[in-house]
């Protein structure tokens, strides 16, 4: 039943309002910073105005930390009452999600991460995920809990505090789910949140009651008419009655969100975007980070590796190569560089480790000048890959695209794809329609044992869905496995085919969201005024077992 005597709606995100675009731009590099995984996460850069005001770098990225981080928090205001109740509540997140909290005083030449302030005439509000940490660095608190005091019940704080942590790890209103079915009367919500406490113009109204956030930018499953993160709405809101109850305590569901999100095994896939380097405005052509191996191992692994982001300006020739150089005993070094008069704006690559115990897999790299003839510039080109050690059955394949090398003059086009896979090898294609100007394209592939319980490979493409003459800037679609995994599976994935108008700067990204044991959502994004006729990409999921983490890791992955 609903409560009235427990305090109103929040404002999900933060009063984004008064950021301009800088702040945006610097809340984008913050997030790929902070954890680079967030660049190919399905998700809003941040609560409010992204289409309208349209950054620099205007992206869709994930706002969550680096799973394992120690978040430092400070208070602004408040009485220590009030901040021994954030001390208790707020670290039961902590229980199922992957991170610690620091209580820290605060002070301005040492910004915490969250930075809370008690304002009674602020409501409860806070901002989303790595957002905190940016507002929190210019002196402005992340988090309000205007409605922690000694005149509420335990039920009513221990709900706002977790409520609005959840906002800060990144959990958006579960009200906003694609999968909720609540059958809103618009005229009544408007008339209730523009009266006090809240006191919201329809916009504000429409942002954090009504709207609900796109399938392609969230990582929901189903909705949870249990979550932490589903307010409560009396049945006069809704043409059917039915309202909603508020919560006080974590839904199965909620703690299964921040297990996925957050997971106590470190192990992903590896990733580094060139906006974490990136010095400023002044043009670079090299972009590298150092990285520590996941494992000790013997001898440095075997690598696989490909573009997840790319962002490349049109008024030169296409040239970018992402490479993994300088193995050490200890760490190596990810490259993402170019040459000559050509430029990058921004771009990722993601990889994964595969150790010398790993007698199921292998891994290779092709460059199009390995291929016979290809200075005659045929629009199909091919080469016979053979494998070092046969497999016992015919195996899977999969190829990544790391270098394109492109003349302008005609579109950018280029696929990549095996055939004929057997036992001792397979043929590996770069093909193109714009046979004149492709002057180079490596290829990093990985094959393993077909018919594996544990592992399972494909391909997606905006052709699945649409005919390169619809180009749009947002193709989104699911891939169902052939099978169930035991547990959600971890997903790499990196792209092996676009095509592109030459005359607009090339902007893509591949990102996932609503993994499960069953499938995925892949999205293949362009921004701004770039012509995406179609691109692609592959992938490789995995549900890890103890059996298999000594085999295949991504510097942040273990994979069997």
């Amino acid at each position: 039943m609903y409560d009235d005597t427990i305090p109103d709606l929040c404002m999900f995100g933060g009063p984004m309002d008064d950021l301009d675009e800088k702040d945006l731009n610097e809340a984008i590099a913050d997030s790929i910073h902070i954890n680079p995984r967030n660049g190919t996460l399905g998700l809003p850069i941040a609560g409010s105005g992204m289409d309208q005001r349209k950054p620099k770098l205007a992206m869709m990225v994930g706002k969550f930390w680096k799973p394992g981080s120690e978040l430092r928090i400070a208070f602004m205001s408040g009485t220590p009452w009030q901040h021994d109740q954030v001390k208790k509540f707020a670290p039961i997140w902590t229980q199922y999600a992957n991170l610690k909290f620091k209580f820290v005083d605060y002070d301005k030449s040492s910004p915490p991460d969250i930075l809370i302030n008690f304002d009674p005439s602020r409501g409860s509000n806070s901002y989303l995920g790595t957002d905190s940490a940016g507002v929190a660095r210019h002196g402005r608190h992340s988090m309000n809990l205007g409605w922690i005091n000694e005149k509420t019940s335990e039920n009513a704080r221990r709900s706002t505090i977790l409520h609005e942590f959840g906002h800060a790890l990144g959990a958006a209103h579960e009200h906003s789910s694609p999968r909720a079915e609540i059958n809103w009367n618009k005229e009544a919500v408007y008339a209730r949140y523009s009266g006090p406490p809240n006191k919201w113009d329809k916009a504000k109204i429409d942002h954090n009651v009504l709207r609900k956030i796109p399938d392609k930018y969230t990582k929901a499953t189903e909705f949870d008419p249990d979550s932490i993160m589903l307010y409560a709405f009396p049945g006069s809101l809704t043409m059917d009655g039915k309202g909603t109850e508020r919560k006080h305590f974590l839904s199965a569901r909620d703690k299964e969100f921040m297990r996925f999100i957050y997971p106590f095994d470190t192990q992903d896939v590896g990733m580094f975007n060139t906006i974490e380097v990136a010095t400023g405005n002044k043009s670079q052509q090299l972009f590298v980070t150092t990285v520590p191996w996941n494992r000790k191992y013997s001898s440095p692994p075997a690598m696989v590796w490909g573009f997840n982001h790319l962002d490349i300006p049109s008024n030169r020739n296409l040239r970018i190569q992402a490479n993994i150089t300088d193995k050490g005993p200890d760490h190596f070094k990810a490259r993402i560089g170019t040459w000559m008069n050509s430029e990058i704006h921004s771009a990722g690559m993601t990889w994964m480790e595969v150790g010398p115990d790993c007698g199921f897999v292998h891994t290779g790299s092709v460059s199009l000048r390995d291929i016979p003839g290809w200075q005659k510039k045929p629009s199909q080109n091919s080469k016979r890959v053979t494998f070092s050690t046969p497999f016992k059955n015919q195996p899977k394949v999969v190829c990544f695209l790391t270098l394109l090398d492109f003349f302008q003059g005609e579109d950018w086009h280029v696929k990549t794809y095996a055939t004929n896979i057997d036992h001792t090898g397979f043929t590996i294609h770069m093909d193109t329609r714009s046979s004149g100007v492709m002057h180079g394209v490596c290829v990093s592939w990985f094959a393993y044992e077909a018919g594996r319980p544990d592992m399972i490979s494909g391909r997606f493409s905006t052709n699945d869905i649409r005919v390169p003459s619809q180009h749009r800037h947002d193709a989104t679609s699911a891939v169902i496995f052939d099978k169930t995994f035991s547990r959600t599976p971890k997903v790499l994935l990196a792209l092996d085919e676009l095509d592109y108008a030459q005359a607009k700067d090339l902007r893509l990204r591949v990102s996932t969201s609503m993994v499960s044991k069953d499938g995925f959502t892949w999205h293949l994004q362009s921004w701004d005024d770039s012509i995406m006729y179609s691109a692609g990409a592959s992938y490789l999921a995995w549900a890890e077992t103890e059996k298999s983490k000594s085999n295949l890791n991504g510097s942040g992955i273990v994979i069997v």
